[in-house]
């Protein structure tokens, strides 16, 4: 207080010394007087006293704060308690002083973060040192980074960059906040814009949306690899996997399950439900067995289903049935005049129309012609016994053929396909009279015959090779047996004497010698050298005594030279 009553004395004197006037009286009384003491407060103008109408306010008068007076008359604001240059924003409209019991708080002041004190006046929270509007986590705030503006809870998170701008602790990776990780980054969720889709979401089907993150088709409910019908798939039952287009059908069980949309009481697709099942298909395997099927002559098949088959049904087709003949006599062979149409013989008729004379059981094709004399055909051959109708000297009953002069039992077997000679074969030789070609076997098949075993046959060519033998039309070969002798085979000198090329000669007696032979010289000393004076030698297979396969000896009078 001392200090303002100096200053209060010193602008008095001032004042004084200068000349100046007092300021304009206000409208206390005594302010003009500089020496008196109006107020009786012990301080006159010129001591200082700033208002000598009142005696509460002079030089060091206790100050009371923010009433608007300068009881001290220390000149200061009324509304600067901490003296800090700055009037009280509690206080005075346009105050800026925020705390004015501490001159250290102020707009001026610096500020000290996370004190819990304002120091600069700026309304900002303590505890917000990036100014983003969040106090630090660290001081019971939101603000997980409060050196970084950009960190808070009402920045726009940046996803996938791992950072965590927004400040909500949730994975950097998991945009949607479903608990999984983007599959774009490490992860498993299909969709990470989207916090129902992720791999444990329960599936909503036929949206189009994936929601559990299985590469399944969303159009297929039952996983069978068929979309629902509904969802313009083929799959008539997209809640049963045992049941699309490729499965099984399960017959009678009342489900489709090969979604075909046919009847499931109908096995054989033939457009009528089972009889089984209150249908009116007496085989519903058969798709040829239905209502609608003709009656046909099949060893007792109800075709179509009105319990009466073959001869028993009035719709049966006619053209499926048989002729049969009438068997009079019961000898098994019927009457070509007496017909009748059915499945099955009836009695009395049987398949065969041969018999001549229906009314006795003596004629028919079995029937033995044992008597040639004797004028009635027995055997319905068209001739009687004794008949020699082609005059080849042999009755009807003794030949095959009563029509052919040409057969008989004495022609010749020829080939043209009839059995000439009546012996019951056609075209093979069973006479010397055989006029057809004959061919050879050749065991070794070397394209030469033996003549042992001929073949006849009436093709013009030999027959196939049957197996390991073969067939020509020559027997030139001398050794069927041995692939390496027949008549086109070179002639070797061997042990055996084997006649290779089928001359009759073997070795030394082959007619037309043998490349294989060794020139032999006549050795008569027996040294085992030749004479030297014959140039030329005997060519042999098999050497007689006294040659020698050189002519090395310069005489060959003594075995002592050689």
């Amino acid at each position: 207080m001392s200090g303002r009553l100096s200053l209060v004395a010193t602008l008095g004197l001032a004042f004084l010394i200068n000349g100046c006037s007092e300021p304009e009286d206000t409208g206390n009384i005594g302010k003009s007087d500089p020496i008196s003491d109006a107020d009786a407060d012990g301080f006159t103008v010129e001591d200082g006293d700033c208002d000598d109408a009142d005696a509460a306010i002079y030089p060091g008068a206790e100050d009371t704060w923010y009433d608007g007076i300068d009881s001290d008359c220390g000149f200061d604001s009324d509304y600067d308690a901490d003296l800090d240059g700055f009037d009280s924003s509690a206080e005075k409209d346009g105050g800026e002083d925020c705390d004015d019991t501490d001159d250290t708080v102020n707009p001026d002041a610096e500020d000290a973060w996370y004190d819990g004190v304002d120091s600069d006046c700026d309304g900002a929270s303590d505890f917000d040192a990036d100014g983003d509007g969040h106090d630090s986590a660290d001081y019971d705030g939101d603000d997980c980074d409060d050196n970084d503006a950009a960190f808070s809870p009402s920045v726009d998170e940046i996803w996938y960059d791992g950072i965590d701008q927004d400040c909500d602790g949730a994975n950097d990776n998991d945009a949607d906040g479903d608990g999984y990780e983007s599959i774009d980054h490490g992860g498993i969720d299909c969709d990470d814009s989207a916090s129902d889709v992720y791999p444990t979401a329960p599936e909503v089907w036929y949206d189009g949306i994936d929601q559990d993150c299985y590469p399944d088709n969303d159009d297929d409910a039952d996983g069978d690899g068929y979309a629902s019908a509904d969802q313009g798939g083929t799959d008539c039952d997209d809640a049963d996997a045992t049941v699309n287009t490729d499965a099984v059908e399960v017959w009678y069980d009342n489900v489709d399950q090969d979604c075909d949309a046919g009847s499931d009481f109908d096995a054989d697709g033939d457009g009528f439900d089972s009889s089984d099942f209150s249908g009116t298909d007496c085989n519903d395997a058969l798709d040829t067995i239905n209502p609608n099927a003709v009656e046909v002559c099949d060893a007792g098949v109800d075709n179509n289903c009105d319990g009466n088959a073959d001869d028993a049904d009035a719709n049966l087709d006619a053209t499926s049935t048989s002729t049969f003949y009438a068997d009079t006599d019961n000898d098994g062979f019927g009457d070509a005049n007496s017909t009748d149409e059915a499945c099955e013989a009836p009695s009395g008729y049987v398949a065969d129309n041969t018999d001549c004379n229906d009314t006795s059981n003596l004629y028919n094709p079995n029937a033995a012609e044992t008597d040639c004399n004797d004028p009635e055909d027995y055997n319905c051959d068209g001739a009687t016994g004794y008949t020699d109708a082609d005059s080849d000297g042999f009755s009807a009953c003794a030949e095959c053929d009563d029509t052919d002069p040409l057969v008989n039992a004495n022609a010749a077997e020829v080939c043209d396909g009839i059995d000439n000679d009546c012996d019951g074969t056609v075209d093979l030789a069973s006479n010397l009279d055989y006029l057809g070609f004959v061919y050879y076997q050749d065991a070794d098949c070397d394209l030469e015959g033996d003549l042992a075993n001929p073949v006849l046959d009436c093709s013009q060519s030999p027959p196939p090779q049957n197996g390991s033998i073969c067939y020509v039309s020559n027997h030139d070969d001398c050794d069927d047996a041995n692939p390496n002798v027949n008549t086109g085979a070179t002639e070797v000198c061997d042990q055996l004497d084997v006649d290779e090329d089928c001359d009759n000669g073997a070795d030394d007696q082959d007619p037309d010698g043998s490349p294989s032979t060794t020139d032999y010289y006549t050795d008569t000393d027996g040294d085992g050298y030749g004479d030297d004076q014959e140039s030329t030698g005997v060519p042999y297979c098999d050497p007689p005594s006294g040659v020698a396969d050189n002519n090395d000896d310069c005489d060959d009078t003594t075995d002592l030279v050689s």
